[in-house]
């Protein structure tokens, strides 16, 4: 059997579309080769096939002509003339368990009264453990220094991944942009005006000439981008929001509100918040496809308002779908579905997307056996 060679690979790779060799290296990010006898987490997904691998795009123009930026769930690619010109990769699964691991390590190995006192409770819950699946607990259950326990470290590495997966193609775009800009700054130093209109300048002089002028070119690279991810984080004028004095979270709310969310009918294939966005988009938003959804048996208890809300928000966003914010998404207006469905106060997008992954992360630990 002959063996294919690195150089072999790289030209088939290079044979391949954009939208191809982006699900190639999401299934290279999938293909992370972590010890699965030793792992702390869940794994984020099962395997997919590569060919249902979605990949978004939107293009920049610029004065060196229209960047085109092709994304996957873990791969960005950032291509100008047909060329690629930058290309990002993020590895969800090695972050988390890294972090995982590395909390792992720094706590101290159980005490044999530790565990003497795991196996008790294990016991009178009907549960005879195993001396590994004692260690285990006790390691997920033990808080570290900070207070923190493994399983709130790994809801909230969950949480960061799922941030950075949905930032990743603003995120590759601006460290892009930034390069470009920062790299025409240096080129204008070296052969544009700065020598020119100070020639009796020193070198030492010179350097410091460039510092200043450059302060604020280097704030208008990064403003725009700055000003995206406020826009996306919902950051506003205005001061603080009130404080929700007679409602506070807890596991059990969390749980409940995941439960919620989850429990949500689907039709055919399809979450209903997302069955809702086609079936709008496809009639124009029209008023009389609120009406018609809201006579569906799966949106009986949707409020009309929240349809409504929706659909003049989505249909702003017709022609720009992959620049929607993450707070006006059907996932968003599941969450404020599921809450009004439990008489939960309204929270920000953020908030709320933290609570329902603490409580799917409560969902998972019910199944392990301790």
């Amino acid at each position: 059997m002959s063996k294919t060679t690195l150089g072999e690979v790289v030209q088939r790779v290079n044979q391949l579309s954009v939208e191809d060799r982006l699900r190639l290296f999401d299934q290279v990010v999938r293909a992370d080769g972590i010890d699965e006898s030793s792992r702390l987490s869940h794994p984020y997904s099962e395997g997919r096939p590569a060919d249902s691998l979605k990949v978004g795009k939107f293009e920049v123009a610029r004065n060196e002509g229209t960047f085109s930026v092709s994304y996957s769930e873990n791969a960005v690619a950032i291509l100008l003339d047909s060329r690629y010109i930058f290309q990002v990769f993020f590895y969800p699964e090695n972050l988390r368990e890294s972090r995982l691991q590395l909390r792992r390590k720094a706590l101290p190995p159980p005490s044999d009264q530790a565990k003497n006192e795991i196996r008790t409770a294990s016991i009178a819950r009907g549960y005879h453990p195993s001396d590994q699946s004692i260690i285990e607990q006790y390691y997920l259950n033990e808080p570290g220094s900070d207070g923190d326990t493994i399983g709130l470290v790994d809801a909230e590495a969950f949480v960061v991944s799922e941030e950075i997966i949905r930032l990743l193609p603003k995120l590759s775009w601006m460290l892009c942009n930034a390069a470009l800009e920062l790299g025409a700054m240096a080129f204008r130093d070296l052969h544009g005006t700065t020598r020119d209109e100070c020639p009796e300048f020193s070198p030492e002089e010179i350097y410091n000439f460039r510092v200043r002028t450059k302060a604020k070119d280097i704030e208008e690279v990064v403003d725009h981008f700055v000003g995206e991810m406020k826009a996306y984080f919902g950051i506003t004028q205005g001061g603080a929001r009130e404080r929700k004095r007679d409602f506070g979270w807890d596991p059990e709310k969390a749980l409940a509100f995941y439960h919620a969310v989850e429990s949500m009918p689907r039709i055919g294939d399809k979450p209903i918040w997302e069955y809702a966005r086609e079936q709008l988009s496809d009639n124009d938003y029209d008023s009389d496809t609120i009406v018609w959804l809201r006579s569906r048996p799966a949106f009986v208890n949707v409020p009309e308002g929240l349809l409504k809300d929706a659909a003049e928000i989505w249909k702003q966003y017709e022609d720009k779908w992959e620049s929607l914010p993450a707070k006006h998404s059907p996932q968003a207006y599941a969450f404020r579905h599921a809450c009004h469905q439990l008489n939960y106060p309204g929270y920000s997008y953020n908030t709320l997307r933290t609570k329902f992954y603490q409580g799917r992360k409560m969902h998972h630990a019910q199944d392990l056996p301790f």
